[in-house]
């Protein structure tokens, strides 16, 4: 299995941004005939996102650029970090995550 590291340069806050970085990095693994393409800690929202996760829109933004990533995804697998909300009670409002992209979810 060859895997295809995905080193980017991701910007804090510049969503759109790492999106695009994240897609070409995806493209150009797989045409070096990648089977799997991982890419850094929070690679979407840039690491380290601080203070930008308690702004409205930054999670909502992050996640809806998660779906258009899996939109784009084919046969080749691609594992993306991101920003997940906490959906229990306790803690942290939000947590660190990492999702399985293939095929279009």
């Amino acid at each position: 299995m060859k895997i295809g590291l995905a080193q980017i340069n991701t910007t804090v806050g510049d969503i759109a941004g790492n999106r695009n970085r994240i897609l070409a990095a995806y493209h150009e693994c797989i045409q070096a005939g990648a089977d799997l393409v991982i890419t850094p800690e929070l690679a979407i929202t840039g690491y380290p996102p601080r203070d930008l996760l308690f702004k409205s829109r930054f999670v909502p933004m992050n996640l809806e650029a998660l779906d258009a990533l899996a939109s784009e995804t084919g046969e080749v697998p691609l594992v993306v970090g991101y920003v997940d909300r906490n959906r229990n009670a306790a803690g942290n409002p939000f947590f660190n995550a990492a999702a399985v992209l293939h095929q279009g979810a």
